[in-house]
């Protein structure tokens, strides 16, 4: 029982149960172990067992990516720590200094007491300030200071200023205005504000001694070396992350990189590290951590897990052909005995009319296919009829229209509803019941139930049809106030009726059924992953459950004895002070727990649980997210992407083969016909054609008539060709002919490669001078002329392209020469569009400035087409339009999955609207905070009286809510009759009121007939009546009828455009002032919730939408926590499971899919070899690209003392020595923490370290330059070793040189130069092969990111460019994401923002407020918002601070920024992204296919035992001893069993060796291990090293190796002919034909140069000897011959055959007489 490790996990929890259930207190501890119970249904589903199996296998092979991941935690770890250690402690202060309250007489700084009158030394003065005033407002107030000061102790204050929460540094505190009080004369005393003003100058000022900007010691030289008390408690506020974010030490540093490189709340940090220290710097920080540490790192954890699990499912499917095999030999056997005894001998049959019926609609013969039974024929009339309408292109095609309307009829469904719409609606949707009733009982007539309800699609259909009916039945019985029946939910069923469409479209139908098929295959999955998450759950609730209580109003955690009084029940029966996010009960651990697997604000709750149970519950979090998000939603993907490809091929295949059969029998059946024979139906008779036979026959008779179908073509297209000529003529733009001197020139010109190219720089600059262009300058400033003047100049420059090309080629007429005309090309096409517009703009600029309207002024709006300009670049240069191409390839198949995801989300769209519509509105103030109103009484007295409009002649019936029960003289008093009873919003932007045109408009509420008559006064008598009976049926309106009510529902109908009725609760909270708001994204119509539907499905914010659903209670009713926490939470997380992981996920399969497609059809490398031929090219190739092999060569030859020196750089113990010294130094580098005394002994400890450290790399670096001399530079390493030590040189230079100064400060530049001492890390890589193996991966990976990268870069240049074009303007909302953080203001902001944008972080928000309407700016958040032209204002009233820039933009948003972020995202985040996963997927395949480095590592490791002193050479018995060892060693790793495919011996065993002969030794070897090797000699007997290595290499090749078992020997004498034809191919390649083999024989030369260059002059070159230069006159003196040892022995191998044949001829003719020299042993081979 305990050897099975399964059955562990099911002790441990019994034992655990059973000792819980003692009660014994001394095992308390144990009682979180139980919740491992679920774990134990791993046990019991073999599926699950499965994918629990491959996890644990997975888990290895992670064990680099966990060493990886490990080393960039240190590296960017150490750098942030010694970036930015303190500086998120930089706040703006209220004083000049830090406050110092003691009790002692004598005390450093501003000292205060709590009475005594003192002296304090102002910047400008000396005053003299009551202490009791300062005493009582900063530290009586602060209960840490008073208790220390009733301690006796001093304690330092720096008041912060809690309106700004940004860190300073970069960011410039500004004045705060501060309302009267003791505060503000304090203030005033200590000189921070003048006497009669309420502003209050602020500074940036840190608590801690270590900083050197803005430390104490800063402002005053008396405080140095002092930390201040309340260092650790200012940075609070959930805005700061509760000062969990910071870089203080190690532990918080690494924390804050491994939270970044989920790409969660990274820009925060970002944000942080900015504004207290360098934009540019912490830009180009997070940068490299993001593209290093998330988009390199996570996706190689995917493709390591997507390797296991293929490797493991291959395992599995073997197994299962396996056992299926055995069990259908089994089950044949069981079958062929059962119907040997049964009496009718296993035939069953049926007699009579009944049984005939029977057979025609349930049986069928066996026979399931549809469309073979719709072809049959059939004895009974209905179902011949039945048959023939089924078959029928008119009843299909209704069908498909009636499906079509149907999904138009349910995307009527909106918020505010339309009556008329919604009558229409379900008069039609009675129709389409009856007509898809009627079609499910003509099929089932045509087919039978048994086939209907087999086959999958119809079986759906019924389903459909089934639940419509019920549906149907349930509407007449319950009437028309019958919607409140639980029953109706059925009507969610009616909107899958969109799937029929899938039937009508193969390629729809193939993606659907393989979704399908794929969700079904996941169940396993699905289930581990709630198995999981439960466990998780079941812990989460077991540590921190009850203990997520926090302040609402200042978010500090609530003591437990403080819960009573500070945390009452609130709305949903929980507490106030409990988060939405917690672990209180299941339902919400299991929703947290998915939360935080979907990445999405994971981070925000593990702050709560460290705030709440301290540091160690980051333990939990980390592990789950490295758990659940790294490796099971990896595991996910790699499920999905693999058994959805091979479900759409298993279908895409199927529906081939049976259009192919059915094309093929329609074809017989004609030629049949045609020939006068029997048609033959595939399977009916003796004499059936097969299908293979018939589809043969259509192909010989398809390629039989295809040179005819291709002539036609090319005939047409001449004539079409001819045609254009006819019209054109030769003349291009009928004015020059090929022979005038016009159109030669320009043919010459556009012939030039350099013209391109000057264009291609032309292009480039004015890209770039468009970033400078920004809507916010001044129009009549310098720049902006000079900006047009350059951009007139460009726009010259590329017309005069257009118009040479033109005149070269011609617009539209091909003439023949193979070039095509301009404007055929979509290259040219774009082109000359963007230059016109760049004409019409540079015309408009230049002459009609002033001119408003005609074309021209509509040209403005094309303005933005001047901004495709930077993808011209794209059609210039070939590798860019690689990338492009491989894009638009995967266009069909993002096509297909478009159509297919957006079934899915059309779904969840016509779902989420039919129950959530309306119901995400909710009452707000102008800041968007809950705004609290009262429900008692229900409905509001009002007062309604005329208030006059300020510069207008006009009143306004205002209404406002009774004071005191009385309202103001003049004013009448009104209430709803109902709670149903509307009062109306009022909507400005169509009004032509009086009151709406001031601004802002505020946020007004009126009775409904009042706002009728103020905004629209123009009655249209004809609505009345319609609108009289929408009200009188209205959904929500006067449901219990009334006069009044109808009166103010008509008023509200009659003027819908300005006023929006409002009932119950959101009647209520406008009466009382607050404001009803809906939230952005919401499900009030089909387009906004499908919108909102893409926007969770990035995970962005899906939390949120998901929130608002639990709380919804329906339309004009306020949200209550938790009203809807089932149904609206298992919604989205079903939506997240189907639409995030599963559909979008797919997306990155069909780009992976899409890139090998095109590296297979664009990789024209090896064509005409074999894959062996091509493993050798390429094996020689990676040893021919080794520049070098040894540092220095011919030790031998170097003096004692400078052989000393080498061997002891060269040691083991050396490099060990120096590797301990770098980690020993990196440890000493991650004991930076805070608060620190920069002058304290600690510091002088790890000061001394790093000089010690300094001097001992100078001697390394010192002992390598003696040993090597200029050699010493040809290492790379060593390069960088050098770099780093004069580095440290530069460093202590300058610290030297400062110290002392305090008006020098080069602190940030210090910093930045000790990065060299983290870089030593690198070197550790030469150690660890693992990590050594990734980081080649990574290193494989950038040339070709470099391709993909460009093109994602001009993108983010377009699109940023394009933003401050559109977006710049814009004004702040001041409540939402879109801030001074985050904007399109500049060119660099706007840049940064999409790279923020582009991983996902806050999005949809911006761009949510960027759309945001006049309305919303003016009404909600009552701030001015219209057009800026700033030609008509005067721009020194909008520029402040005088930086040639608006500073306060005021334009309202735009609906343009929907369509650019969506776009911007689809093409980043889903398409360039995932083909950045698809190139380092490749790079990580090519780095396990990085065998040939490693084999030349061994092989170096090796060679230095033979040859100590590196002259590259070593005799020939050397050679072999080396190679064969080598081989061992690395075919060792799986070695057969005895006696079973064992290597090549060196000597022939059938050979003796004869003194005698002079070449006995040759022909002592076996001739087939000489084979393996190819290896050649020098006549002096030595072998070159390279020589060498290519034997190691060839014979690995041949035997399957490395890290194989060795191959069969036929296969290995098959390599080996192959490899000898390739080397024999090599000999006669040419450029031309074999580009890839004369590019290997350039690098051999090259390398072989190389070489001798570093031997010298007295090393013997070696020439490869042949029948040429045997002939040619022989070699120089001091070369030698290299001949072929394959050659030499079968030399001497014949010799010794033709001796021994001679011998036999002596002896049998008596060879006495002619002298005997012994026997002559027999040579084998």
């Amino acid at each position: 029982y305990i050897r099975d490790p399964w059955n562990w996990i099911d002790f441990l929890v019994v034992v655990v149960g059973l000792l819980d259930a003692m009660q014994f207190e001394a095992l308390s501890f144990l009682k979180p172990a139980r919740v491992l119970r679920p774990l134990r249904s791993l046990t019991a589903v073999p599926g699950i067992r499965n994918l629990f199996h491959t996890i644990i296998l997975s888990l290895p092979g992670l064990k680099d990516v966990v060493l990886l991941a490990i080393f960039l935690l240190i590296m960017f770890g150490v750098l942030g720590l010694h970036f930015w250690s303190g500086i998120l402690h930089r706040s703006c202060r209220l004083t000049e200094q830090p406050l110092h309250f003691s009790p002692q007489a004598n005390c450093s700084g501003w000292c205060f007491d709590n009475a005594s009158l003192v002296n304090v030394s102002l910047s400008s003065s000396i005053v003299q300030i009551d202490s009791s005033l300062v005493f009582d407002t900063y530290c009586r107030t602060n209960k840490n200071c008073l208790s220390n000061w009733e301690s006796g102790r001093d304690y330092y204050v720096w008041p912060l200023d809690d309106s700004q929460e940004r860190f300073c540094g970069e960011y410039v505190c500004r004045a705060r205005d501060m309302s009267s009080g003791s505060e503000l004369q304090v203030l005033q005393l200590l000189g921070s504000a003048a006497e009669d003003s309420t502003q209050v100058n602020t500074v940036c000022g840190s608590p801690l001694a270590s900083d050197a900007e803005y430390g104490p010691e800063v402002v005053n030289t008396e405080l140095k070396g002092v930390n201040l008390d309340d260092w650790n408690f200012e940075v609070q506020g959930s805005s700061r992350n509760w000062g969990i974010t910071h870089f203080d030490n190690v532990a918080a540093s690494f924390l804050v990189v491994f939270q970044s490189v989920t790409l969660e709340g990274w820009s925060d940090v970002m944000g942080m590290v900015q504004d207290a220290h360098s934009t540019v710097v912490g830009f180009i920080y997070f940068l490299l951590l993001i593209v290093i540490g998330s988009f390199f790192l996570v996706n190689v954890i995917l493709a390591i897990i997507w390797d296991v699990f293929l490797n493991v499912r291959e395992q599995q499917l073997e197994q299962e052909r396996e056992e299926a095999a055995e069990a259908q030999h089994v089950g044949t056997t069981e079958i062929t005995l059962k119907n040997a005894t049964r009496p009718d001998g296993g035939l069953r049959g049926r007699s009579g009319a009944f049984k005939n019926l029977f057979d025609q609609l349930f049986w069928h013969r066996n026979r399931t296919e549809v469309e073979e039974v719709l072809r049959e024929a059939s004895d009974y009339k209905a179902v011949r009829l039945a048959r023939a309408i089924a078959t029928n292109t008119f009843f299909n095609s209704g069908v498909m229209i009636m499906i079509l309307v149907n999904v138009v009829v349910l995307a009527m469904d909106r918020y505010p509803e339309h009556l008329v719409e919604a009558s229409v609606g379900d008069v039609l949707n009675f129709i389409f019941n009856i007509v898809f009733l009627l079609e499910c009982i003509i099929l089932h007539v045509a087919v039978g139930p048994l086939i209907y309800w087999s086959d999958n699609a119809m079986a759906f259909d019924g389903l459909i049809v089934l639940l419509s009916v019920v549906d149907l039945v349930n509407d007449f019985a319950s009437g028309s106030d019958g919607g409140g029946s639980a029953i109706t939910a059925l009507r969610a069923f009616r909107m899958l009726r969109i799937f029929k469409l899938a039937k009508k479209f193969p390629s729809m139908k193939i993606l659907l059924s393989a979704g399908v098929q794929t969700l079904m295959s996941m169940g396993d999955f699905v289930a581990l992953l709630f198995l999981i998450i439960c466990v998780f759950a079941l812990m989460a609730q077991s540590f921190f459950g009850g203990t997520f209580m926090f302040d609402p109003e200042d978010g500090s955690l609530v003591a437990p004895e403080d819960y009573r009084t500070k945390c009452p029940m609130g709305d949903g029966d929980k507490p106030i002070c409990v988060p939405r996010s917690h672990f209180d009960t299941f339902l919400w651990s299991f929703i947290t727990i998915f939360q935080i697997l979907t990445g999405e604000n994971w981070n925000t709750v593990m702050y709560d649980g460290m705030r709440a149970t301290g540091w160690l519950a980051t333990l939990f979090f980390l592990f789950v997210v490295l758990f659940g998000n790294f490796v099971i939603l990896n595991l996910f993907l790699a499920i999905l992407m693999s058994s959805f490809d091979e479900q759409r091929g298993k279908l895409h295949d199927a529906m081939e083969s049976k259009r192919e059969l059915t094309r093929a029998t329609y074809t017989e059946q004609r030629w049949a016909w045609e020939s006068g024979a029997v048609p033959i139906i595939p399977g009916h008779g003796p004499q059936a054609v097969t299908p293979r036979s018939v589809v043969s026959r259509v192909t010989t008779r398809f390629t039989d008539r295809l040179p005819s179908w291709i002539s036609k073509m090319e005939l047409w297209g001449n004539r079409k060709n001819e045609a254009c000529t006819k019209r054109c003529g030769e003349r291009s733009c009928f004015l020059f002919s090929r022979e005038g001197e016009i159109r030669k020139a320009c043919l010459a010109l556009i012939a030039i490669p350099a013209f391109d190219h000057v264009i291609m720089v032309f292009i480039g600059f004015s890209s770039v001078v468009m970033a400078f262009e920004n809507p916010l300058r001044d129009p009549n400033s310098m720049e902006v002329q000079v900006l047009q003047i350059l951009g007139t100049v460009f726009t010259v420059i590329f017309l005069l392209e257009v118009v040479v090309k033109v005149v070269a080629l011609g617009a539209f007429c091909n003439y023949g020469d193979g070039r095509k005309a301009y404007l055929r090309s979509f290259e040219n096409v774009l082109d000359f569009v963007i230059v016109i517009v760049s004409v019409l703009d540079s015309i408009q600029t230049w002459f009609l400035e002033n001119s408003g309207g005609g074309v021209i002024a509509v040209m403005r709006i094309f303005r933005v087409v001047r901004m495709l300009r930077p993808l011209r670049l794209i059609s210039r240069s070939k590798n860019l339009k690689v990338v492009v191409k491989t894009i638009l390839a995967a266009i069909p198949e993002l096509r297909n999955l478009l159509v297919f995801s957006s079934l899915f989300f059309l779904i969840f769209g016509l779902l989420a609207v039919g129950n959530l519509k309306g119901s995400y509105h909710s009452c707000k103030d102008n800041t968007l905070e809950d705004y609290s109103f009262t429900r008692t009484p229900e409905i509001t007295p009002m007062c309604i009286g005329e208030t006059a409009i300020s510069g207008s002649s006009e009143t306004l019936k205002t209404m406002t809510q009774q004071a005191s029960g009385v309202c103001p003289t003049g004013w009448e008093t009104w209430q709803r009759s109902s709670r149903d009873t509307p009062i109306c919003e009022v909507h400005c932007e169509a009004s032509s009121h009086a009151s709406c045109q001031t601004s802002p408009w505020g946020y007004q509420v009126m009775r409904c007939t009042d706002c009728s008559v103020a905004h629209c006064p123009d009655e249209d008598q004809s609505r009345r009546e319609s609108c009289e009976s929408r009200c009188s049926r209205h959904e929500y309106f006067c449901k219990a009828g009334g006069t009044e009510c109808l009166e103010q529902c008509v008023a509200a109908c009659l003027c819908e455009t300005s006023c929006y009725g409002l009932i119950e609760d959101a009647a209520l909270c406008t009466e009382q002032g607050g404001k009803w708001v809906n939230l952005n994204q919401n499900f009030d119509n089909l387009l906004v919730g499908t919108i909102a539907l893409f926007e969770i499905s990035t995970t962005e914010g899906w939390v949120d939408v998901m929130l608002a659903a639990v709380d919804s209670r329906g339309p004009y009713l306020q949200p209550k926590r938790d009203a809807n926490e089932f149904i609206g939470s298992m919604l989205f997380v079903a939506f997240m499971l189907i639409g995030s992981f599963f559909v979008l996920n797919l997306c990155v399969g069909v780009i992976i899919d899409n890139y090998n497609k095109q590296k297979k059809e664009s990789d024209i490398h090896f064509v005409l070899v074999t894959d062996v031929q091509a493993a050798w090219m390429t094996q020689m190739k990676a040893i021919y690209l080794r520049r070098t092999f040894f540092s220095q060569v011919n030790v031998d030859r170097l003096g004692p003392s400078r052989q000393h020196r080498f061997r002891i750089i060269t040691s083991s113990a050396f490099e060990n020595l120096i590797m301990a010294c770098i980690v020993i130094q990196l440890c000493l580098l991650l004991l930076v923490w805070q608060p620190r005394d920069p002058g304290g002994s600690f510091e002088t400890f790890l000061n001394s370290c790093n000089v010690f450290f300094i001097v001992v790399f100078h001697i390394e670096c010192f002992v390598k330059l003696s040993a090597l001399y200029c050699n010493y530079f040809r290492e790379y390493w060593n390069v960088f070793d050098f770099i780093c030590v004069i580095t440290s040189d530069i460093v202590s230079i300058l610290e030297a040189s400062i110290a002392g100064d305090a008006t020098v400060n080069l602190s940030s530049l210090v910093n930045a130069l000790r990065i060299f001492r983290i870089a030593r890390l690198f070197r550790v890589v030469r150690v660890l092969k693992g990590l050594n193996k990734l980081l080649l991966a990574f290193a494989l990976s950038v040339p070709k990111l470099f391709n993909v990268g460009l093109v994602m870069l001009l993108l983010l240049y377009l699109y940023s460019v394009l933003g401050v074009s559109l977006f710049a303007k814009v004004a702040y909302t001041g409540v939402g994401l879109y801030g001074p953080q985050a904007n399109f203001r500049t060119f660099f902001q706007a840049f940064s923002m999409l790279i923020r944008s582009m991983t996902g972080e806050g999005w949809n928000f911006i761009m949510h407020d960027l759309s945001l309407s006049k309305w919303y700016y003016e009404s909600i958040l009552e701030t001015t918002c219209g057009e800026m032209n700033l030609e008509t204002l005067d721009f020194a009233t909008l520029d402040f601070n005088k930086d040639g820039f608006v500073d306060h933009p005021t334009e309202c948003g735009t609906g343009f920024s929907f369509l650019y972020f969506i776009s911007y995202t689809v093409l980043v985040s889903f398409i360039f992204l995932n083909l950045f996963i698809a190139v380092i997927f490749e790079g990580f395949e090519e780095s396990r296919g990085s065998e040939p480095m490693e084999v030349i590592t061994k092989c170096l490791e090796n060679w230095e035992r033979y040859d100590p002193f590196n002259t590259m050479y070593i005799p020939l018995s050397k050679a072999l001893d080396f190679i064969d060892e080598t081989v061992e060693e690395l075919m060792n790793a799986k070695q057969p069993q005895k006696g079973q495919c064992l290597p090549e011996p060196r000597w022939d065993s059938r050979s003796t060796i004869d003194m005698n002969a002079s070449d006995a030794m040759w022909s002592m070897y076996n001739l087939q291990y000489v084979r393996t090797l190819g290896l050649r000699v020098r006549s002096d007997g030595q072998v070159r090293l390279v020589q060498a290595f290519k034997a190691v290499m060839r014979r690995l090749v041949i035997s399957g190796g490395p890290y194989s078992i060795y191959l069969p020997q036929h296969e290995r004498r098959q390599r080996v002919k192959e490899i000898e034809l390739l080397e024999t191919m090599m000999l006669n390649a040419t450029e031309d034909i074999e580009p890839d083999m004369t590019e290997i024989l350039a690098l051999e030369a090259r390398q072989e140069k190389q070489i001798q260059q570093a031997l010298g002059p007295s090393a013997s070159p070696a020439r490869v000897l042949t029948s040429t230069s045997k002939t040619s006159g022989g070699y120089a003196r001091d070369e030698l011959e290299e001949f072929d040892m394959l050659q030499k022995v079968a030399a001497a191998k014949i010799q010794r055959r033709s001796k021994e044949s001679f011998q036999r001829r002596r002896d049998r003719a008596g060879g006495s007489a002619i002298g005997h020299h012994g026997p002559i042993t027999r040579a084998a081979g």
